[in-house]
């Protein structure tokens, strides 16, 4: 696998963890103890269906950026 391939099967796998979380917390009403969670699902929950769109497209780009800074060469961040 040459590092192109690797850099593409990161970003794939992060997104799709992305949609998991998302799905959870669309899906889950109990099963979580962890505080954070508890507190993001409660306002996550209380947000209309455009507002958690917006949450889910700006939370996929910060995921994909940070991956692009980590996977990028550190020749490209000077």
């Amino acid at each position: 696998m040459n590092s192109e391939d690797l850099a593409k099967n990161i970003k794939t796998l992060l997104v799709q963890q992305h949609k998991n979380y998302f799905s959870t917390l669309n899906n889950a009403t109990t099963g979580f103890k962890d505080p954070y969670w508890l507190a993001g699902q409660k306002v996550f929950n209380s947000m209309n269906e455009e507002n958690k769109e917006d949450l889910k497209a700006f939370i996929q780009m910060c995921i994909v950026d940070t991956a692009t800074e980590i996977l990028a060469p550190a020749s490209a961040r000077l």
